[in-house]
């Protein structure tokens, strides 16, 4: 006669049942936290990127105007000294106007916010622009009253640097509180998965003892009766 085969215990299933049920919810709230973690780091990362960007652009910026006014200063100085002759300043002033021109399409790169304007950033830049291409003209002819538009230049170039400045130093700041917020997103996580982890158990440790409790029961009833039996007790 063939051997039976064993049969699974229904206290196997009623006991790894739970265990199996916090392990899955357990898993899940883990995977759901570091999806919602990992959409968290990879917004900031986007946001780290923009903030570069602007502050890359605002100081590329600065740096084109910087060597646009000394090379304007530079020119002035070799005309009135006679280094330079007209047709070598006329190309310096068809140099300056092409370089301010491509300046001027990148004055949105400026803005701190998309729906910033830049109406007083514009207004100066077109000042600034106006002196340097009058100083440049004036080079050939008149340096001393070329240099003077050059210093009126200059009053408008620090206006432009310092809008400069305060966009670099307004994103390092919101870049600070950002990595502030992200550090306490990091540590909210982490104690959001350890309350979870400890609830599951505290769930799982619970409903055990109740299977356990039930399980042992009938058992009980079963000693005790033989325990009866044995002393006579029928």
């Amino acid at each position: 006669m063939p051997p039976r085969r064993p049969r699974f215990s229904p206290y196997l299933i009623v006991f790894f049942l739970p265990v199996a049920l916090v392990i899955l919810l357990a898993g899940g709230l883990n995977l759901a936290s570091f999806y919602s973690l990992r959409g968290d780091y990879q917004l900031a990362r986007q946001q780290q990127t923009q903030d570069l960007q602007k502050i890359n652009a605002s100081t590329e910026f600065n740096q084109e105007v910087a060597a646009i006014q000394h090379r304007v200063t530079s020119t002035l100085e070799e005309a009135g000294t006679g280094k330079l002759d007209e047709a070598a300043v006329y190309r310096i002033h068809a140099e300056i106007v092409d370089r301010l021109a491509a300046l001027e399409t990148r004055l949105p790169e400026l803005k701190e916010r998309p729906g910033d304007e830049l109406k007083d950033v514009s207004e100066h830049f077109q000042q600034y622009r106006n002196f340097i291409i009058q100083a440049t003209d004036l080079a050939a002819i008149d340096p001393a009253n070329g240099m003077r538009s050059a210093y009126q230049a200059a009053n408008q170039y620090l206006f432009l640097s310092e809008h400069t400045r305060d966009i670099a130093r307004k994103i390092g700041n919101n870049s600070a509180l950002r990595s502030a917020a992200q550090e306490q997103l990091f540590e909210d996580h982490a104690v959001r998965n350890l309350i979870s982890g400890g609830l599951l158990m505290l769930a799982l440790l619970i409903i055990s003892g109740l299977i356990i409790y039930r399980a042992t029961q009938p058992i009980g009833y079963l000693s005790r009766g033989l325990e009866e039996l044995a002393g006579g007790e029928i």
